[in-house]
C-alpha cells in the first residue's frame, strides 16, 4: 500500500507540474483578456494589470517546472498550497461580488466561473496535500520526460492557435514561430536541472543552482515582450507616436472629413483603427475597458476606420465585443495619409489642436486627466 501511495503520489505531482505549465500556456496566448479580467475588479491601473499578468504567468511556469523537477519538495508543495489558496480568496471575492464570467485560470482554452474554479481549486488542494504527504522525493524524471513536460502545453495550443482551433490574441501568426522557438530552448535549457545525479559532473553543479532556473523560466516572456510591443508601450506614452499632423488639422476644420470630431464644449479620444489588425482590436477593448471603469460617456470618444463599406465597421465591433461608439468611415487614402500606415493611432483631441498622440498604449491616468480638464 505505501509503494502504491508513493508512486501515485509522485505521478499526482508531476500532472499537478504539468497543468501549471499548461496554465500558464492558456493565460499566455489570452493574455490580453488575462489583464482586461484583472483590470475589470478596479483594483490596479492597467499598467500595473500589465504587470500583475506577467507575474502570475512567471510565477505558474516556475512552480510547475519545481513540481516536475520533484526537488525542494516542501518549499514546492507549500508554495503550490498557498497559491491556491491565494487564487481561491480571490475567486471568493469575485463570487461574492456577483461575478459569474469566466474567471480566465486556464483563459478560453478552458472555462469556469468563480464558484466553479473555487471548487476546482480544493480538489487541486487535496491532491497538493495528497503528493506533500506521500511522494518519493527521491526519484529524478528522465531528461526526455523533463524535456517534453513544459513544452507539449505550449507547444501544443500554440499549434492550435496556428491552425485556427484556438483563437490567438497576443501573438501574431509571424511571432508563433519565435514563441514555439523559445519554449523549445527553455525546456531544453531546463531540462539540464532535472537530469539524474548520476549524471556529468558539469550538470550535477547546475543542478545546484537553483538560481539558473530562474532566468531560464523568464527569458521568453522578456523576449516576447520586446518584440511585440511598440516604445510607447514602454514609455507609457512619453513617445509622441508620429501622423501626419497637418492633414488630420485640414480634415478636423469646417467642410473637413472629420469635422464632426473637433468640438470647443468638451475633450474628445479620436482612435484610428484598421478593421483587421490585430493591435487595433486589443487597443479598442482597452479603451472600453476605461470607459466602462470610469463611466465616461459615449460622447467623449470617436473611432474612426479607413474603410467604404460600413458593413466592415460591423464585423470590427462584433470582433472587440465592444459597444458601437461614435465611428467615422473615413477614405482609405486619407486614413493612411494621417496615420502613415502606422495604427492602432490614438489622439486625445480638444478642438482643433492635438494634446497627445498614442500607438497600442494608452496611458489611462493621462487619458482621464485629459477629459477631465486636468
Amino acid at each position: 500500500m505505501s509503494r502504491l501511495a508513493s508512486v501515485s503520489a509522485t505521478c499526482v505531482k508531476m500532472l499537478l507540474g504539468a497543468l501549471y505549465c499548461f496554465s500558464a500556456a492558456a493565460k499566455y496566448i489570452a493574455l490580453e483578456k488575462f489583464e482586461l479580467y484583472i483590470y475589470s475588479f478596479g483594483f490596479f491601473s492597467q499598467t500595473t494589470c500589465f504587470i500583475v499578468a506577467r507575474l502570475i504567468l512567471a510565477g505558474e511556469l516556475l512552480l510547475g517546472a519545481l513540481l516536475l523537477s520533484n526537488r525542494f519538495h516542501k518549499l514546492a508543495s507549500l508554495s503550490n498550497s498557498l497559491l491556491l489558496l491565494g487564487f481561491t480568496l480571490f475567486l471568493g471575492y469575485a463570487a461574492i461580488s456577483g461575478r459569474t464570467d469566466n474567471c480566465n485560470c486556464f483563459g478560453d482554452m478552458l472555462q469556469f466561473d468563480p464558484t466553479e474554479s473555487i471548487l476546482k481549486n480544493a480538489f487541486l488542494l487535496l491532491l497538493t496535500l495528497f503528493s506533500w504527504r506521500y511522494a518519493d522525493t527521491n526519484w529524478r524524471p528522465r531528461w526526455w520526460l523533463a524535456v517534453l513536460m513544459p513544452l507539449l502545453p505550449f507547444e501544443t495550443i500554440i499549434g492550435l492557435g496556428h491552425l485556427g482551433v484556438v483563437h490567438m490574441i497576443v501573438m501574431e501568426r509571424d511571432l508563433m514561430y519565435v514563441a514555439i522557438g523559445c519554449m523549445s530552448a527553455i525546456g531544453l535549457l531546463s531540462s539540464l536541472l532535472l537530469w539524474p545525479k548520476d549524471g556529468a559532473d558539469g550538470l550535477a553543479l547546475a543542478r545546484r543552482r537553483w538560481w539558473i532556473l530562474t532566468p531560464i523560466i523568464l527569458a521568453p516572456f522578456a523576449t516576447m515582450a520586446a518584440i511585440s510591443t511598440s516604445p510607447e508601450d514602454w514609455n507609457q506614452g512619453s513617445f509622441k507616436y508620429p501622423f501626419d499632423k497637418d492633414i488630420l488639422q485640414y480634415q478636423l476644420h469646417p467642410g473637413g472629413l472629420l469635422e464632426d470630431c473637433r468640438t470647443f464644449d468638451s475633450r474628445r479620444v479620436v482612435a484610428f483603427y484598421s478593421i483587421h489588425c490585430s493591435h487595433c482590436h486589443e487597443t479598442a477593448i482597452r479603451v472600453n475597458a476605461v470607459k466602462e471603469q470610469n463611466n465616461l460617456p459615449d460622447s467623449c470618444f470617436v473611432n474612426i476606420f479607413g474603410v467604404n463599406d460600413t458593413a466592415d465597421i460591423d464585423f470590427f465591433y462584433q470582433k472587440t465585443q465592444t459597444p458601437r461608439l461614435p465611428d467615422i468611415a473615413l477614405d482609405p487614402e486619407v486614413f493612411v495619409q494621417i496615420t502613415k500606415y502606422q495604427f492602432p493611432l490614438v489622439l486625445l483631441v480638444d478642438g482643433d489642436s492635438i494634446h497627445a498622440s498614442f500607438g497600442g498604449a494608452v496611458p489611462e491616468k493621462q487619458l482621464l486627466d485629459f477629459l477631465n480638464n486636468k
